[in-house]
């Protein structure tokens, strides 16, 4: 018997180590690569990659507190704070080499990607809010912001890469340079719409 008892105790006590996690929401330490040493006086790229993140920062803060009744403003700040930094691309594109475009696009498809994932968690979130699923649900939010961040970070690092393998173009980061061609540059940010709303 005292062996059986042993062998239970042994096989309960991860058991409720993952029920204690399971309780607990935590959000996932940002751990993006180094952001490279380029003049940043005029990077709206880098502007809006801040803001992103500092969004995605509010809204996690809100999510780990439960405040449900602001999930939807939360999230749609970081909806906005990404449809300025996809636009501010958007605009640099057409003076990047050729050769760096289809990079450049597939970053930005996954932060395109990136947002209805999070505002898919959003609903489930809230449909959820008062259930015992409640947890796992706000961790998924966290998880999704959390992505979207670090996605956000890579779109600059793609930015940074054309910068410093290809100088000529940083005279485009220049904020005049820039009102000049802002009508030039592909459409991607201003065709994508995103429906928040409470479900």
């Amino acid at each position: 018997m005292d062996g059986a008892n042993a062998c239970q105790k042994d096989r309960s006590t991860p058991l409720q180590g993952n029920q204690l996690d399971d309780r607990s929401v935590v959000v996932k330490k940002l751990e993006p690569t180094p952001t490279a040493r380029l003049d940043r006086t005029h990077d709206k790229v880098y502007d809006a990659t801040t803001s992103v993140v500092r969004a995605v920062m509010l809204l996690s803060q809100g999510v780990q507190q439960a405040k449900i009744e602001n999930y939807v403003d939360l999230v749609k700040k970081v909806g906005l704070e990404l449809r300025t930094l996809l636009t501010s691309v958007d605009q640099l594109v057409p003076h990047f080499p050729p050769s760096t475009h289809r990079e450049v696009e597939m970053a930005h498809k996954v932060l395109s990607k990136d947002m209805a994932e999070l505002v898919s968690a959003l609903k489930l979130a809230e449909r959820y809010s008062n259930t015992t699923l409640d947890n796992e649900y706000r961790k998924g939010m966290l998880s999704a912001a959390h992505i979207l961040a670090m996605n956000a970070k890579n779109l600059l690092d793609v930015v940074d890469h054309v910068r410093i393998k290809h100088p000529h173009v940083n005279v485009y980061f220049s904020s005049s340079n820039r009102s000049q061609d802002s009508s030039a540059g592909c459409s991607t940010a201003d065709n994508t719409s995103y429906q928040i709303s409470s479900s």
